[in-house]
C-alpha cells in the first residue's frame, strides 16, 4: 500500500523552530521527525510515501536527493498555493497516480498504531474510509469522532467546546481511504478533511472509525515536541535511549540529565541541562541552565544565563550572559479557563500582581498551566505567544493606578499600543483564531450616564486619562 503524508503546513506553533525549517524536519533525538514517521509505515508494509508538500520544499528535496527516506521512496507532490488537509490529499493522490486504497496521516504525529490492523478492519468493513481514533483527557483540542457498536462513524465534531464533546475518542490523524474519496474533495480550492468531507461521509454512513490505545503524541506545540523525546529517553516506546550525541562535547563538569543533546553542542563547566533539547552545534556557557526547555541549531546561551519553563531558543539566537528566560499571571480569568478544561499559558511581568495569584489555579492544573514572567513592550513576547499555540488569546494588560499613566503617558503608549502588536503577532504566528482586547468601560466610554447603561460598540468613546486613549488605539 502506499501513503500520502502531509507535511505542507507552517507549523506556527513551534516557531521560532519552524520559522525557516519545516516542522518534519525537526530532529527527534537523532534524526528527523519524517524518518520517525516514514520508518514506522515501512515496518508495517507500505511500500511508498508520497509527501504533500507547501511550506519549503527544498527542505525535503535537499535532505532525501536520492528519493528515499528511511529505505522507503518517496514522491513529491509541492501544492501550487496551500489547499487545506483535503484539498492537499486529492493534489498529492492525483500527482501520484494514486488508483487504489491508500493512507493518508498527518507528518507531525507520531505513533505505535498498528497500522496493518487499521487497513484490515477497512478491508473487513467494506468502509469507504477509515479513520483511526485515540483517547484523550480533553478533546476541545480536536476532531471527536463518536462510533457505534460496528465502528460506524455517527459524527465528526472538529473542536468542540469545553463540555460538550460526546465522547473523549478523537481523530488521530491516521486514515485508509478508497481511490472515491477523492472525488468527494472540490478541485481549485481550500478544502478541510475534517470540516467538510469526513461529517459528509458520517452522515452517509460510509465512514468508520478503529479505537486504539497505542502510543500517539501530535508533536505540534513546544511541550509536546519537548515530551516525544523525553519518552524516547525514559524507554516510553521501546528500550530507553541516550540523548547525547558522540559528537557532543559535555565538559566532566557540567550536568546533563534526561536531555538530548545535539552532534558538536557544546555543554561548558558548571553548567546544567535538565529535562531539555540542545540541538546540533549550540552552545551553553560555564555556569548556565537550560531546564525544560528548546534550544535550535547554533544558539548560544550566555554564561549564568536561564533558560526554563518551556522557553524556546530559535537557530541562531543568542541569549546573553546573565539573561533570565522563564515559561504569567491571571486571576478570575485564569481559574475560568482552567475550569472549563483548557490548557493555559499566562504571560505577565508581575509589575501589578503577584504569582500567588495563580496559587488556586496551580493546585489544580497541574503542568497544564503555565507562567511566563515577560513585559509585553519586549520582542519576546512576540516569541512567546508565538509559540504557546494557544487558539484564544486574551490581551488584558492593565494600569494598578490609572493616576500613573498621567505621570508617564508613554509608558501607557508603549504597554497598550506597542504591546498590543506584539500581541497580535504573535498570535498571527501561532495561527490563533480569535483574540480578545479587554478594558473596562470606563477606560473608554469615561463617566457614562446611568440612563445610557448598558453601552454598545455604537456608544461614543470619551476616554478621560492618557490610559484610556492608549487603551482606544490598541
Amino acid at each position: 500500500m502506499r501513503a500520502v503524508v502531509l507535511v505542507g503546513g507552517f507549523g506556527t506553533r513551534l516557531r521560532p523552530l519552524t520559522s525557516d525549517l519545516p516542522k518534519q524536519m525537526l530532529p527527534i533525538v537523532d534524526r528527523p521527525m519524517i524518518e520517525h514517521v516514514v520508518g514506522h509505515l515501512a515496518a508495517h508494509g507500505v511500500e511508498e510515501v508520497v509527501l504533500s508538500l507547501g511550506f519549503l520544499p527544498d527542505a525535503f528535496l535537499d535532505a532525501y536527493p536520492d528519493g528515499l527516506c528511511a529505505g522507503i521512496p518517496l514522491h513529491y507532490a509541492v501544492e501550487p498555493e496551500p489547499l487545506d488537509t483535503a484539498g492537499a490529499i486529492r493534489f498529492a493522490a492525483e500527482d501520484a497516480g494514486i488508483d487504489e486504497a491508500f493512507l493518508v496521516l498527518n507528518g507531525d504525529v507520531l505513533t505505535d498504531l498498528a497500522v496493518d490492523e487499521l487497513i484490515g478492519f477497512h478491508r473487513a468493513s467494506g468502509a469507504e474510509a477509515t479513520v483511526s481514533l485515540t483517547p484523550v483527557d480533553d478533546p476541545s483540542r480536536y476532531g471527536v469522532v463518536p462510533t457505534d457498536a460496528d465502528g460506524r462513524v455517527t459524527g465528526f465534531v472538529e473542536k468542540p467546546s469545553a463540555g460538550a464533546a460526546p465522547c473523549n475518542w478523537i481523530n488521530a490523524g491516521t486514515y485508509v481511504f478508497e481511490p472515491s474519496v477523492i472525488d468527494r474533495i472540490e478541485p481549485g480550492r481550500r478544502v478541510s478533511v475534517e470540516r467538510e468531507v469526513f461529517p459528509a461521509m458520517a452522515d452517509e454512513g460510509v465512514l468508520y472509525g478503529v479505537r486504539s490505545e497505542a502510543y500517539w503524541v501530535d508533536t505540534g506545540t513546544p511541550e509536546t515536541y519537548l515530551g516525544v523525546q523525553l519518552d524516547l529517553l525514559d524507554g516510553v516506546r521501546g528500550p530507553a535511549r541516550s540523548g547525547v550525541d558522540d559528537a557532543a562535547e559535555i565538559h566532566p563538569g557540567a550536568t546533563v540529565r534526561r536531555s538530548v543533546i545535539g552532534p558538536g553542542a557544546v555543554v561548558a563547566e558548571g553548567s546544567r541541562v535538565c529535562d531539555s533539547v540542545v540541538m546540533a552545534g549550540s552552545k551553553i556557557g560555564e555556569g548556565a541552565v537550560v531546564d525544560g526547555s528548546l534550544v535550535g541549531r547554533n544558539a548560544t546561551v550566555g554564561r549564568d544565563a536561564r533558560v526554563l519553563g518551556l522557553s524556546v531558543v530559535g537557530h541562531g539566537a543568542e541569549v546573553v550572559a546573565g539573561e533570565h528566560l522563564t515559561g504569567c499571571i491571571g486571576s478570575t480569568r485564569v481559574d475560568r479557563l482552567r475550569a472549563d478544561g483548557h490548557n493555559v499559558v499566562v504571560l505577565d511581568d508581575l509589575s501589578t500582581g503577584s504569582e500567588a495569584n495563580l496559587a488556586d489555579a496551580r493546585s489544580t492544573a497541574g503542568d497544564r498551566l503555565r507562567l511566563e514572567v515577560v513585559d509585553l513592550r519586549e520582542d519576546r513576547s512576540i516569541e512567546l505567544i508565538a509559540g504557546a499555540g494557544a487558539e484564544v488569546v486574551y490581551h488584558l494588560a492593565a494600569q494598578a493606578d490609572v493616576r500613573a499613566s498621567v505621570d508617564d503617558p508613554l509608558a501607557d503608549a508603549e504597554a497598550n499600543v506597542l504591546g498590543t502588536v506584539r500581541v497580535l503577532e504573535g498570535a498571527r504566528r501561532a495561527g490563533t483564531r480569535k483574540v480578545v482586547l479587554a478594558s473596562s468601560g470606563g477606560t473608554l466610554y469615561g463617566d457614562a450616564d446611568p440612563s445610557l447603561l448598558p453601552l454598545d460598540e455604537s456608544t461614543a468613546h470619551r476616554p478621560e486619562s492618557p490610559y484610556g486613549a492608549s487603551k482606544l488605539a490598541a
